[in-house]
């Protein structure tokens, strides 16, 4: 799935970007922060084996939902940190029918380990691209629609820092699911799905 791979290859290059930055100076201890937003519309696929041969594979999407995030960033070098994200997200998924699945709400949980570069764009504003690798789970109703897998997500926030303890911020990224699905039952990959999140968060 060529889309699959550009997102590879963009997570790949910000993972880059992260560790150009440790270079930087003037920086906090942690960051803590909150953020609510939007995940976009994007392609899931579904197959019976894992080699996802495409007449044994089933294309549908997810409806525009939710999202609430939380984050901690602990810098271990002026501009690099490693730290924890949880996700979550209840995503309405559609056209599942082909699966024998009537179009179900899921619930996804996700926790994340992070790694972020920081880069200090003037005196208020921080850039900080980063790449996020972890586990994610789906509960539902429905046993068919229950699904685990391995998450690779990337994104960049903006942060206005309001002195020198609070800020606001803006995140866009998108997740991916390169591997995953319902034991014994099917494979599940997805991605790059987009979102878009604002929220606030404070430095120690």
């Amino acid at each position: 799935m060529k889309t699959m791979k550009h997102a590879t290859l963009l997570t790949i290059l910000l993972c880059l970007v992260c560790f150009s930055a440790i270079a930087q100076t003037a920086t906090p201890r942690t960051d803590f922060s909150f953020t609510i937003g939007t995940v976009f519309p994007g392609k899931i696929q579904a197959a019976w084996h894992s080699d996802f041969k495409p007449n044994e594979t089933f294309d549908f999407k997810n409806a525009q939902c939710l999202l609430i995030k939380m984050s901690a960033d602990r810098y271990l070098l002026p501009g690099l940190s490693i730290g924890v994200c949880m996700n979550y997200v209840p995503i309405k998924i559609q056209d599942v029918n082909s699966l024998g699945i009537e179009d179900v709400t899921i619930h996804m949980g996700e926790i994340d380990g992070t790694l972020k570069g920081r880069f200090q764009v003037s005196k208020a504003v921080v850039l900080k691209p980063g790449v996020a690798l972890g586990y994610r789970r789906t509960f539902s109703s429905e046993p068919n629609a229950r699904e685990s897998g391995f998450c690779l997500n990337a994104g960049v926030e903006c942060q206005y820092h309001f002195g020198e303890k609070y800020f606001l911020l803006g995140d866009l990224g998108f997740f991916t699911q390169p591997y995953g699905g319902v034991v014994d039952v099917v494979y599940v990959r997805a991605g790059p799905v987009f979102y878009a999140a604002i929220g606030f968060g404070f430095s120690l």
